[in-house]
C-alpha cells in the first residue's frame, strides 16, 4: 500500500512538472488572455492595445537586475527607436502582489493603437539591446487586442504566478 502511494505521488509530481510551463510562443486575441500579465523572452514578442486617457501606461518587471528595451509601434507604424526601461527585477512573487514599475506613454499615444515590442539581442538604430526577459502588465486587459508570443517557463510559469 505504501509503495502504491509513493508511486502515485511520484507520477503526480512528474505530471505537474511536465504539464506546467509547456506552452511556448502562444498568441491570444484580446479578451481571451487569461493572465494578469505576460512573460516575453524573445525579441519581437509584443502586446497590442488601444491607448486611452484612462489607459496610457503599462507595468513591467525585468528578469535580471539590469535594463530592458522595448520599441513602440503606433497604429502599425514602427517608430525605429528603442526605449530603455530601468532595471526592476521581479521579486518572484505572484503577479497580483509583485513589484511592478509603471511606464507612462504620454499624451502622444492617446487615441492610437499601440504595440509594445520587446527587444533583446538585437540592435535598433545605434542602440544594442542585450538579453533581459521582461514581464508586462496592462492596467486593463480588455483594451488589449493581441498578446503575441507569450511564453511560460519553469522560471516564470504563468499558470502559477499570473492567474
Amino acid at each position: 500500500m505504501v509503495k502504491k502511494l509513493i508511486l502515485v505521488a511520484v507520477v503526480a509530481s512528474l505530471m505537474v512538472l511536465l504539464v506546467a510551463a509547456t506552452f511556448k510562443d502562444k498568441t491570444w486575441k484580446g479578451a481571451d488572455f487569461p493572465y494578469i500579465g505576460a512573460f516575453f523572452c524573445h525579441n519581437d514578442d509584443y502586446v497590442r492595445f488601444y491607448c486611452t486617457e484612462e489607459m496610457h501606461r503599462f507595468y513591467y518587471m525585468t528578469a535580471k537586475d539590469s535594463k530592458a528595451y522595448v520599441e513602440f509601434y503606433v497604429d502599425g507604424v514602427r517608430r525605429g527607436v528603442v526605449t530603455e526601461l530601468p532595471a526592476n527585477k521581479w521579486n518572484s512573487k505572484h503577479f497580483s502582489i509583485a513589484n511592478w514599475a509603471h511606464f507612462d506613454l504620454g499624451p502622444g499615444f492617446i487615441g492610437h493603437e499601440v504595440e509594445i515590442h520587446f527587444r533583446e539581442n538585437t540592435k535598433v538604430g545605434n542602440v544594442y539591446c542585450p538579453e533581459n526577459d521582461i514581464m508586462i502588465k496592462l492596467l486593463d486587459n480588455s483594451l488589449a487586442t493581441l498578446w503575441k508570443n507569450v511564453d511560460s517557463t519553469t522560471y516564470c510559469d504563468l499558470d502559477l504566478f499570473a492567474k
